[in-house]
């Protein structure tokens, strides 16, 4: 069995955590990499899996000049849980170029980062529905995936699978 965290906070004040960060990482990226690299910021949608309940992703990735490691943060709701709430994942890009072509790029990227795997009312209220004096408790897991991205000088097309969706991208170069 997998090792799960299960931490005692409302999945808002999660999903904040998780806003919060994408904001600073894209804010600390804007800051210091403007001048060495390109950034493109992306948005996704597709079927989550096993169901085929819509799924949708923001993010963005650091595209350096030259040949280097690129790296980038992702956000997304992919799913379903079983009481009906939307899972949710924050991930953490790492790649590589794989090829040049004219103006246009092909890379490939290991997505890394966690998940929420169910939410429910503590065992002593499973009587009576969550709410805001009974939060619930969720449980965080592991997602893993692959995105492959071709850009343009202006715009980026791709796709983002993980164990939890299949998604195509679309983004700007900035």
């Amino acid at each position: 069995m997998p090792h799960q965290l299960r931490l005692r906070w409302p999945m808002a004040m999660g999903r904040s955590i998780q806003a919060l960060a994408l904001c600073l990482g894209l804010l600390a990226h804007m800051v210091h990499a403007r001048d060495t690299s390109d950034t493109v910021y992306y948005m996704g949608g597709g079927a989550s899996k096993p169901s085929t309940d819509a799924a949708f992703s923001v993010g963005f990735v650091s595209l350096p000049h030259h040949d280097g490691i690129m790296w980038g943060l992702d956000f997304g709701s992919e799913g379903v849980l079983s009481n009906t709430n939307p899972a949710s994942t924050f991930n953490a890009l790492i790649g590589k170029n794989i090829g040049y072509v004219d103006h246009s790029r092909l890379d490939a990227f290991l997505m890394i980062g966690g998940k929420t795997t169910d939410s429910s009312c503590p065992s002593a209220q499973a009587t009576q529905t969550c709410s805001a004096e009974i939060q619930p408790s969720t449980t965080y897991g592991v997602n893993a995936g692959l995105a492959l991205m071709w850009t343009h000088p202006a715009f980026m097309l791709g796709a983002r699978l993980t164990g939890l969706s299949a998604q195509v991208l679309l983004g700007l170069k900035y």
